[in-house]
């Protein structure tokens, strides 16, 4: 069961760091009796160079870690770390931390939703 400290954290976290958008599936992942145009399923991406915040997301989420990734044409900067929540996950995520987020993430949110729903 997740903890409404866990939600406020979440909200907190992708308020700063993370990105809210929608991808059409595949062809794979439509299979042959899914209609045309493919479907859209809504997406939360999240990078940072912290693994123990991706891994908090992970967990959270249910969604996979990947990285470290490096950057040969900067040996310097520190590798990062990603995880995207896809599909019905995200969906139930967006949901949960809407009423904690600002105006601009709001209106993203609402925005993917939307597209979704109208599909």
């Amino acid at each position: 069961m997740i903890k409404r400290d866990d939600v406020l954290w979440m909200a907190g976290y992708l308020e700063g760091e993370g990105s809210f958008h929608y991808v059409r599936a595949s062809k794979a992942q439509r299979g042959k009796a899914c209609p045309q145009p493919r479907p859209l399923y809504p997406v939360i991406g999240v990078v940072s160079i912290d693994k123990d915040v991706i891994e908090r997301v992970c967990r959270l989420t249910g969604a996979a870690m990947t990285g470290p990734y490096t950057r040969p044409s900067k040996p310097l900067v520190k590798p990062i770390y990603r995880s995207t929540v896809t599909g019905p996950n995200a969906r139930g995520w967006m949901m949960m931390i809407y009423p904690f987020m600002g105006q601009r993430r709001k209106a993203k949110i609402k925005s993917v939703l939307t597209q979704w729903r109208e599909q």
